[in-house]
């Protein structure tokens, strides 16, 4: 029994059943939609019963998940005042058992576990889109892209770009076997064919700046904390300067055949606005605002050509989030940004940990995102699962390197 247990719970003996639990979540959050209902249970089954075999991990110390708690409460409680209350009820639950199955995944999955599962389950995941082969037209600006067994480009260049970073990091920062390096190597090849096929700026402008970093802190660590510190204050001011004194996204834009507007982003960005000055502190409720019957929103669905009237939304999240949740609920998302952010340069100024680059690296690759995309807050979506796998796994990780706990000598990768 006790073997079992471990075999399950304990992060340091579990990378079998934590690496297949994390790919099985990433398919099911790229095809949930396709496969149904069935699909969603199978996720819950790989996480929900953890809390069984060990609720004391699981739960660990209640301080550590009051922002993932006071998000999932404030989504549930604007059913209270949403225009579409059972849209609201439904959906905040969804989202709230969501972040309890990163919650679990963050106390029980290893960086190394997770970081192979993310590798298995985005290979499939692209493979998959290549076997179904769609393509698709922009109506904006009348670019022909592939979609695969997605709806949206971007969707199916989030996934790809995510198996590239996690392929490289696997075979750059993890100790493992030649044979995962040899897998990793063999992901690469699709992944980066799909990215380039699907032609995602957000997907090819995150991944950059990612691996950027990533090889960046990977060399900063060679240094002195005092030293790191002031090379990191200083890549930091180069790269905002370059940013804004070069135009990068402009150029980006252009090599990809863009037009300045990002494909009408700018014209949702400031429609969202407006909403959330009708609305500004509470919003209209989670998942509220895009509903059948909204004026506004059937003229959006309209304009950019949804005929289906659903996953959609102001391609910013921290419009989106102010829309649907108000002020207060943007307040608590930037929150998780902003503590998890601030515990890894922590980490990364004062340790020597192979996985905190990586990590940052990841967290830029969200941030990077959240101008355009609303992956934060997506109910079974990957970027959801790792924002909040990072919020919690940063705290364990802060406190074992305070308490000078070693690392695990054992591991089954």
């Amino acid at each position: 029994m006790k073997i079992r247990k471990r075999a399950l719970a304990d992060p340091a003996f579990n990378g079998p059943y934590a690496v297949s639990a994390i790919a099985v979540s990433f398919f099911v959050f790229a095809y949930s939609t396709r496969l149904g209902q069935i699909s969603i249970l199978i996720y819950y089954s790989v996480w929900f019963p953890l809390l069984l075999v060990a609720p004391r991990s699981v739960i660990g110390n209640w301080k550590d998940l009051r922002l993932p708690c006071a998000i999932a409460f404030w989504c549930i409680i604007s059913v209270t005042w949403s225009d579409a209350p059972s849209v609201t009820l439904r959906g905040a639950l969804q989202f709230a058992s969501h972040i309890l199955c990163a919650v679990i995944a963050a106390r029980l999955v290893s960086f190394r576990s997770l970081s192979l599962g993310v590798v298995i389950g985005c290979f499939f995941v692209v493979l998959y889109s290549f076997g179904v082969g769609n393509y698709a037209v922009d109506v904006i600006d009348g670019s022909f892209t592939f979609v695969g067994a997605f709806e949206s480009k971007n969707s199916l260049g989030f996934y790809s770009s995510v198996c590239v970073y996690f392929s490289i990091v696997t075979i750059s920062s993890l100790r493992v076997s030649w044979r995962v390096r040899l897998f990793c190597l063999v992901t690469l090849a699709p992944s980066v064919i799909a990215l380039v096929w699907c032609r995602s700026a957000t997907s090819l402008a995150s991944l950059v700046g990612s691996l950027t970093i990533l090889l960046g802190l990977k060399f900063f660590t060679r240094f002195p904390p005092i030293a790191r510190t002031v090379l990191l204050i200083g890549l930091a001011t180069l790269s905002a300067g370059i940013a804004l004194a070069g135009d990068v996204l402009g150029l980006l834009l252009r090599a990809l055949g863009k037009d300045a507007t990002l494909t009408g982003r700018t014209y949702l960005w400031s429609e969202g606005i407006d909403q959330i000055q009708d609305h500004p502190f509470l919003g209209y409720g989670y998942r509220a605002w895009w509903i059948e019957g909204r004026p506004k929103a059937e003229e959006l669905w309209e304009l950019f050509y949804i005929p289906q009237k659903s996953g959609f939304h102001f391609h910013n999240m921290y419009i989106e989030t102010a829309v649907e949740i108000g002020v207060v609920g943007l307040f608590l998302f930037i929150a998780v940004i902003v503590v998890t952010f601030a515990r890894y340069t922590r980490l990364f100024l004062t340790t020597r940990d192979f996985e905190v680059p990586a990590l940052l690296g990841l967290l830029v690759m969200m941030i990077a995102r959240s101008f355009v995309e609303v992956d934060f807050l997506t109910t079974y979506a990957p970027g959801s699962f790792l924002m909040f796998w990072m919020l919690c796994s940063s705290r364990e990780l802060l406190r074992s390197r305070g308490l000078g706990r070693a690392r695990p000598k054992r591991h089954p990768f």
